[in-house]
């Protein structure tokens, strides 16, 4: 086991897509961070084949004295396929994983760089929280995905000391030793939403990773999800998610749900109840306050992106 780190220096990287908006806003948070001495610290924007100007914002920060910043330019693939392009190029020894819609807390940075210097084995990640912008004035349905939804869980990493990699390797705010990672990459058979992080913490945990949770490292996460976004999320996530168990046929990533509740979610989806339901919560998001509602809505689009992606590829 390493007694220090090879150098102290840090690469960030961050997949951006569309995110004009909110690249800024990512950015000059980073430019705000405490960078302690004597580690050197690079940005490295890996642009997913973006048709906004989220390239042309990036390229504008590339003149800031503040910031060592690259764009690397791609074509539109997915997060996967950006960050593996950005890890091709990371030379640090420490590889910090950020959001293009995610503000860093001030000292969320120094945080991890301080923690890894007193942390030097390879096998030592850390894993930051990350809580919605409350300037977006969430909804009642975003509030809800993340107490008790289907957003990052970090409710249940309160009070503990490490967090398992194959559930919380969350690609939006998460270090660890590019040593570590060595041939590793994020699987480019994911290119649209969601599970890539995922399935590349399932098999770094195989390898012995151990991810500590960074309860001082705090971001804000500055994406508004109107009903209509959240359910096409959901819907995303379950198509990727038979991508995800297709790669592991002997375990069981998807648990069927049981026969009456199959039967249930049918009726809701095929009598027009989700369709009126889905209506009613995106005209009236800041009223609407059920989590039985929530629930519904957010299953069925779950369901229904795990049934048509098996019956394509049941097809094919």
């Amino acid at each position: 086991m390493a007694d220090t780190l090879a150098n102290l220096s840090c690469d960030i990287i961050i997949p951006a897509y569309q995110n004009e908006t909110t690249l800024p806003l990512t950015l000059k948070a980073l430019e705000a961070q405490t960078i302690p001495s004597p580690w050197q610290v690079r940005v490295l924007i890996a642009d997913d084949g973006s048709t906004d100007r989220t390239a042309a914002v990036a390229n504008q920060f590339t003149h800031r004295r503040k910031l060592n910043l690259a764009v690397i330019a791609g074509k539109h693939a997915g997060a996967a396929a950006a960050r593996n392009q950005a890890l091709s190029q990371a030379q640090a020894a420490l590889v910090f994983f950020l959001g293009a819609d995610i503000i860093l807390c001030p000292g969320s940075l120094a945080a991890h760089l301080n923690w890894h210097q007193h942390h030097p084995a390879p096998s030592l990640g850390a894993l930051g929280f990350v809580g919605w912008d409350p300037r977006l004035k969430p909804s009642p349905l975003m509030e809800w995905s993340i107490h008790g939804g289907p957003q990052n869980d970090y409710d249940s990493l309160l009070g503990k000391a490490f967090a398992d990699p194959k559930h919380y390797f969350y690609g939006s705010h998460l270090s660890l030793k590019r040593s570590f990672l060595q041939n590793d990459q994020f699987s480019p058979v994911f290119s649209s939403y969601g599970w890539e992080d995922l399935e590349l913490g399932r098999r770094l945990a195989a390898k012995g990773l151990k991810l500590r949770v960074l309860t001082e490292a705090r971001a804000l996460h500055h994406h508004f999800y109107r009903p209509s976004s959240f359910i096409k999320r959901q819907y995303l996530s379950g198509r990727a998610l038979v991508i995800y168990q297709s790669l592991y046929p002997r375990e069981q990533l998807i648990s069927p749900p049981k026969r009456t509740r199959r039967v249930k979610y049918g009726i809701i989806k095929f009598s027009g109840l989700y369709t009126i339901l889905s209506l009613i919560v995106e005209n009236f998001q800041s009223k609407i306050n059920s989590p039985f509602v929530f629930s519904i809505l957010s299953i069925t689009a779950f369901w229904r992106g795990i049934w048509q992606n098996k019956l394509k590829n049941i097809q094919q």
